[in-house]
């Protein structure tokens, strides 16, 4: 079960530095070919592992707790609800999207919308080979959410829940091997969430308070890079690869992060979600 801090975990700060700084909407980034090892921890336990990956609904409340108040419900946009023809690295991270969508609005959607990322999330983590414990689990929370059983509140704390019942280094299944990208894909989610809400409501200092996450970047890239930063990236994973490095050398500025950053950390997320879905090159745009 979860004992995350979300207000602590994203206002760490990374111990590197960045020399770049400037308009980053009009200057081009050239990311790190890779981090320094040190930068690069082996994942330890479940309890280390949940403090790296705070919850949607965690999420919500540090973005509250900023002065953020834009409508959660009118940031979070429709997705493509299939992992159909995806690899498992790629349904695995869209999955965990699908599944931050879900609960991010899962307090304002209509009960039709709710249901469809619901069996969209089971379907993705059917297609990875969860157990069948955990399918039936899923399966039986759906059903008591359609049939009106059990509240929306209840659902979610326990879908949350469910979700984040994974150990370090292994599958959701016997023949599973795509590690902790599911809840890579959620914490993408809610990264790029914050990021819009920060230039939506053109609260800069909001940046500087909830963006500052180096170390989760850190933590996602050792499973990306498969073992270690001088792997190279788990098929399929590219874009998530190039867009982590970069998100870690904008969190770890030395100067104040500025909308221009938020906006920045914004498209790298967008660029993510268009390559899993086949929308866009594997390379993201440094913007012009």
């Amino acid at each position: 079960m979860r004992n995350t801090a979300l207000l602590t975990v994203l206002a760490l700060v990374g111990c590197g530095t960045s020399e770049q700084g400037g308009d980053e909407t009009t200057a081009p980034r050239e990311a790190p070919a890779a981090l320094p090892a040190a930068a690069m921890p082996q994942p330890t336990d479940a309890d280390s592992l949940a403090a790296l990956t705070p919850s949607p609904r965690e999420v919500i409340a540090a973005m509250k707790a900023a002065g953020l108040t834009v409508a959660i419900s009118d940031l979070v946009p429709d997705r493509e609800l299939s992992t159909a023809g995806m690899s498992n690295n790629l349904a695995a991270v869209w999955t965990g999207v699908l599944a931050a969508d879900a609960i991010l609005t899962g307090a304002d959607s209509g009960q039709d919308e709710f249901v469809q990322r619901l069996k969209a999330v089971e379907s993705g983590m059917g297609q990875l080979g969860a157990g069948a414990g955990l399918m039936a689990t899923l399966t039986d929370a759906i059903t008591r959410v359609e049939n009106g059983t059990a509240s929306r509140e209840d659902f979610l704390r326990e879908f949350e829940e469910v979700l984040a019942m994974k150990v370090p280094g292994e599958g959701w299944g016997p023949e599973d091997d795509s590690g902790i990208l599911v809840q890579a894909g959620s914490w993408l989610a809610g990264v790029n969430l914050v990021s819009k809400a920060i230039v939506v409501a053109q609260k800069e200092g909001a940046a500087q308070v909830l963006l500052r996450h180096g170390s989760v970047v850190d933590h996602f890239l050792h499973y990306v890079r498969v073992e270690g930063p001088d792997s190279a990236p788990k098929s399929g994973l590219e874009t998530l690869n190039q867009s982590l490095l970069e998100m870690g050398v904008i969190t770890r500025k030395t100067e104040l992060l500025t909308l221009a950053d938020a906006e920045r950390i914004h498209a790298l997320t967008e660029a993510v979600f268009a390559s899993l879905v086949g929308e866009v090159p594997t390379e993201p745009s440094s913007g012009e």
